[in-house]
């Protein structure tokens, strides 16, 4: 009896702890980073990357390149373009989009809009942090214009300034309808 409880519970020594320890943080940092399971296929043959605790590209097993993520470039076209959210639930850009890679999921409308938010403030972020290190004076203009056929009209308020390694950038700060 005694044996089979021996059995039951090995021993553990000094290494073997340190060693169940390492384990552990590395199982932590994997379920960290792993808070959606990558269900698709696809995955097998990709390895995610990730930046900040978010999956950003995935690098392909055979060839090493890295591929971004095309949930977010779809986010970034509907940005460009202008289209409206409901793209993705339209059933012509569903099959397009099947055509082009069965694998791809188009994800919905609610998906997408968090998709876009979180491009935004990253941008966002990105230009008050350009604002912080720059030492330049900021010159603001603004423009407004109206479309005949819509009659709707249209404001921007745009930032320029000379950065650190003296060129001028220029940041589009609001766009309204």
């Amino acid at each position: 009896m005694a044996n089979l409880e021996n059995d039951k519970q090995p021993a553990m020594t000094d290494e073997n702890e340190d060693d169940k320890e390492l384990e552990l943080v590395e199982n932590d940092t994997a379920t960290e980073h792993t808070k959606k399971k990558l269900k698709s296929v696809a995955w097998n043959h990709f390895d995610p990357i990730y930046v900040d605790g978010v999956r950003r590209w995935a690098k392909c097993k055979g060839c090493n390149k890295q591929l971004t993520v095309s949930r977010e470039e779809l986010a970034k076209m509907i940005i460009i373009h202008d289209y409206p959210l409901s793209i993705v639930e339209h059933y012509g850009f569903r099959k397009y989009t099947e055509s082009l890679q069965p694998l791809f999921k188009v994800p919905c409308r609610p998906t997408i809009k968090d998709d876009i938010m979180k491009i935004y403030e990253n941008k966002k972020c990105y230009i008050l942090k350009c604002f912080e290190e720059n030492d330049s004076r900021i010159a603001l203009t603004s423009d407004m214009w109206t479309v005949s056929n819509q009659k709707k009209g249209y404001m921007t308020i745009t930032t320029h300034y000379i950065d650190g390694n003296w060129k001028l950038q220029n940041q589009i700060m609001r766009y309204s309808l």
